[in-house]
């Protein structure tokens, strides 16, 4: 039988995607051994991508790999030679080793944030790559090599750059509450405001990851052959002010009432004309319905059992 492997599995998003696909399909990768009841019954490898002489036999009966595990923004920081060897180096010796498995597809979970903290402009997957850090300058290099590594290749390599995910965490996980929606919720449920810290005007795209994970299921399953860089977002681009709304339209139903809305914020910078373009997923077909008010719900549900927790 063949199987995805998804990496990263104890990750903000490659935690909800175990979540969605069929048990019974998948092998999950994780650093270290969990005990926890969320993994129970799951079929697990264990391996720290970080190690140099790594034995790439866990990629047998493998038929797609979906490629979550990074070190994220504070730990790339904290440890960038570390982030440098996970996020970059590592990966052109595991497509090699994909490519003798013979594995269909890779797919790699990159961010929207290799474009750079860019204003009033429309961002395509042919925009120019302006990483600011340690995590995005090593994402932006690894998706230029499997962007390389993709031509004239049987194994489908496929980078997905995701907008600004939001939502609940199958699995505890602390920095997902530095995420703006996430926080705006997190202030809504324990201090009963939202306070914005930027231009209240400003325009970014969100993304539920109900809807991401389901993409990521569509190229998981598309049929065809397919290979190169996907822009991942909502087709709407809402102001901090647009989600702060929709968030206390959501937390009054969850019996949050009367949350304020404000900021201190006093620079009159804009970002009215940005907008994340992603015809090229839609024009491969990938038409999946979104639905922002539910994953906030969900994260009000949440966050009642989180503060019963702490």
């Amino acid at each position: 039988m063949k199987y995805t492997l998804i990496t990263g599995g104890s990750g903000f998003i490659g935690s909800r995607i175990i979540n969605k696909f069929n048990k019974n399909k998948i092998q999950i990768n994780l650093k270290r051994k969990k005990n926890n009841t969320f993994f129970k019954n799951h079929n697990i490898i264990n391996l720290d991508f970080s190690k140099k002489n790594l034995n790439f036999g866990f990629l047998k009966n493998i038929n797609t790999v979906i490629h979550c595990a990074s070190l994220n923004k504070f730990e790339s920081e904290k440890e960038p030679k570390k982030a440098k060897l996970v996020n970059y180096d590592f990966l052109e010796k595991f497509i090699d080793n994909c490519k003798k498995n013979k594995i269909k597809r890779f797919i790699k979970i990159s961010t929207s944030k290799v474009y750079g903290n860019v204003l009033n402009k429309k961002i395509s997957e042919r925009s120019p790559l302006t990483p600011f850090d340690k995590y995005t300058e090593y994402h932006a290099k690894s998706d230029l090599l499997l962007n390389k590594l993709a031509k004239n290749s049987y194994l489908d390599i496929i980078v997905l750059r995701v907008s600004n995910g939001y939502g609940y965490p199958s699995l505890n996980n602390p920095n997902c509450w530095d995420l703006i929606v996430n926080n705006f919720c997190y202030q809504a449920h324990f201090k009963k405001e939202i306070k914005v810290k930027s231009n209240i005007d400003y325009i970014k795209n969100y993304i539920d990851m109900e809807y991401l994970v389901n993409v990521i299921e569509f190229f998981n399953h598309y049929s065809g052959k397919i290979n190169g860089i996907f822009n991942v977002g909502s087709k709407n681009n809402l102001s901090f002010l647009d989600i702060a709304k929709k968030i206390k339209i959501v937390a009054k139903k969850n019996k949050l009432n009367n949350i304020k809305i404000f900021t201190d914020f006093k620079q009159t910078e804009t970002n009215n004309n940005f907008s994340y373009d992603i015809k090229k997923m839609l024009d491969l077909g990938c038409l999946i319905k979104e639905n922002r008010n539910n994953e906030i719900n969900n994260l009000f549900k949440y966050l009642r059992g989180y503060a019963r927790k702490v």
